[in-house]
This record gives structure tokens, C-alpha cells and sequence, in this order.
């Protein structure tokens, strides 16, 4: 699922644990978000040609950046809508895991790139160690 442009940071293993994770998240986001993300999906397949949370995932800051527009805010800090769905992306990611939704979440009001990268990775890493026999 994630971008042909940007596979290279996730080995054969991880990618198809970053898929399941990415498909749970779609369920549950559609569950306590709904019609949000469809709409956000229609407005970055427009933009960007995929769906919103796979373009947060392989560009945090145009991602963040086209959010905030979209919802009419000017600056990330009172951006509390912005935050809102960021936040409860990343809590269904990170299946329910606030430690690890909390420091991506910073890493990204912080816009620190590659800190959010190394906090997924570390988590899909902990999830197939978790997954497989």
C-alpha cells in the first residue's frame, strides 16, 4: 500500500506489516471518524493520488501542511483539529499504544521527519517480532 517512491525504508517483512497495520487503522478510523477520512481521502487522491493516511506516511510534512489547509488553520500549534486527526491516526496505527502515538505525534508538531519514520519503523519492527513464529 504504501508508495512505490518510498519502499525503501521497509525490508519485504515489514511491508506486509505495515499494510495490515495501515488496513486496521482504515476500519477503525472509519468507525470513530466517519466521512472524515473519505473526505480527506478524495481531497489527497486529487492533490496527490493516494489516500491520505498512506501520504502521511511517505510525506509527513506536505501531508500536515495540505491538513492544515484544508481545515483553515495557519499555524500547526492552534491547528486543534489538525492535531485531533493526526492524533487519532496515530492511536489506531499504533493499536491503542499511547507511548508510541505520543512521541510520533511530537515528531511531528515538531517536524521532525525522521524521527517519525524511526518511530514507525520501530514499531512495525516490534509488530512482526510479535507476529511471526
Amino acid at each position: 500500500m504504501i508508495g512505490d517512491n518510498e519502499k525503501n525504508w521497509l525490508s519485504p517483512e515489514e511491508k506486509k506489516v505495515f499494510d495490515r497495520l495501515l488496513n486496521n487503522t482504515k476500519k477503525h478510523l472509519e468507525r470513530v471518524l466517519p466521512g472524515e477520512i473519505d473526505r480527506l481521502d478524495w481531497e489527497f487522491f486529487r492533490k496527490f493520488k493516494e489516500p491520505f493516511i498512506i501520504h502521511l506516511f511517505n510525506n509527513p510534512e506536505e501531508t500536515i501542511n495540505q491538513l492544515m489547509d484544508y481545515e483553515g488553520a495557519d499555524i500547526l500549534e492552534e491547528a486543534d483539529k489538525t492535531k485531533y486527526i493526526l492524533y487519532m491516526v496515530l492511536k489506531s496505527f499504533f493499536l491503542n499504544n499511547r507511548r508510541y502515538a505520543e512521541r510520533a505525534l511530537n515528531s511531528l508538531l515538531s517536524r521532525n521527519w525522521n524521527l517519525f519514520r524511526e518511530i514507525v519503523k520501530e514499531f512495525i519492527q516490534l509488530m512482526a517480532k510479535t507476529s511471526t513464529p
